[in-house]
């Protein structure tokens, strides 16, 4: 590649890193409180150092994976759920909790903030700075992908609401304790009454596999494995499930790994597109204005690239700023 155009390729692909990178560091700054801010790293450092944007990247999804979006849910009943057990005022924040997810009203949503597992605020513990692993393991979120909201305010007990959601739909699988993040009973539930959506929370299973040992781990046992980022199975009807959902720091680094490389792999392609065009057409190469045009549409993946001396403007289509948008959506409700 000649030198002109690598210069303006090199340009264009920092004036998008760079709008991803600012809009996403804002956006974690909203998200994190006052004392985890101070250990995220600084927008500054990102020109010289491109790894900082693996926090922002961290921080968002954590947030989109954790909050429940805002719209009309279908709510679909397992045969094990059954409200017996909860007490007068559980019952009441359960009812409110239906008819926020029944209505889809955005003004409703923030309530559920009452009922988020505390541990799901918690992203970044120590500096940037820091040799030692700094990404929370969040428990909250299951390794099945089962989640769960608690169903008291204060003084939380040990009756939750385990859940489930595919786009619209959220699947009410049961109440239980915080134990049964750690046993086979809500994976149970899901395999027998709700198998559609078993790909979708990342779970496969296994045939022909004789049973050992691994349904008589402790609770200890299994958020040790967890941890530790070793994959955890249970048998149930004759077929081994296992779940790709590992919260362990090496699986959430390699997360990161995959969604940076492919939203880098759509940037690059593009923008060696647009430089090839304005190679083709420029009479004096090394007099060009690239920019990033004003307008964009987050909604539609779309932001636009002009160089004004010739004119020439192409859109950059990039699934991540899809996921920008709904986080604002999501800050909008839940960090106001």
């Amino acid at each position: 590649m000649e030198s002109e155009e690598r210069k303006y390729l090199n340009e264009v692909l920092y004036l998008i890193w760079d709008y991803i990178a600012e809009e996403s560091h804002e956006l974690s700054k909203q998200i994190l409180t006052e004392e985890q801010r101070d250990n995220l790293a600084d927008i500054s450092l990102f020109q010289a150092d491109f790894k900082v944007i693996y926090d922002y990247f961290y921080v968002v999804d954590r947030f989109c994976n954790t909050k429940i979006f805002p719209r009309k849910h279908e709510i679909k009943y397992s045969t094990k759920f059954n409200r017996e057990k909860l007490s007068e005022k559980e019952c009441e924040n359960l009812d409110s909790i239906i008819s926020i997810l029944n209505c889809g009203d955005n003004k409703t949503f923030g309530e559920l903030n009452k009922f988020y597992p505390k541990s799901s605020e918690k992203y970044i513990s120590k500096p940037y700075s820091s040799l030692e692993y700094r990404y929370n393991v969040d428990f909250s979120g299951s390794i099945w992908g089962i989640k769960h909201l608690h169903l008291k305010e204060r003084q939380r007990g040990d009756n939750l609401l385990y859940y489930a959601i595919i786009e619209n739909n959220i699947y009410f699988i049961g109440i239980g304790s915080h134990d049964d993040m750690y046993n086979k009973d809500n994976l149970e539930v899901v395999v027998n009454e709700f198998k559609n959506i078993l790909p979708h929370l990342g779970i496969g299973h296994y045939q022909d596999i004789p049973f050992d040992n691994f349904e008589n781990l402790s609770k200890d046992e299994v958020m040790q494995n967890w941890k530790n980022g070793r994959n955890i199975g249970f048998f149930i009807n004759e077929k081994y499930y296992v779940s790709s959902n590992l919260m362990a720091g090496s699986k959430i680094k390699a997360n990161l790994n995959y969604e940076i490389r492919n939203v880098s792999y759509q940037i690059e392609n593009q923008s060696k597109e647009f430089v090839q065009s304005l190679m083709k057409g420029a009479k004096i190469k090394s007099d060009l204005e690239i920019r990033l045009d004003e307008y964009k549409d987050l909604s539609k993946n779309e932001l636009l690239i002009k160089e004004e001396s010739q004119k020439i403007a192409q859109y950059f289509y990039i699934n991540y700023l899809t996921i920008l948008n709904q986080t604002k959506i999501l800050v909008g409700i839940y960090c106001n």
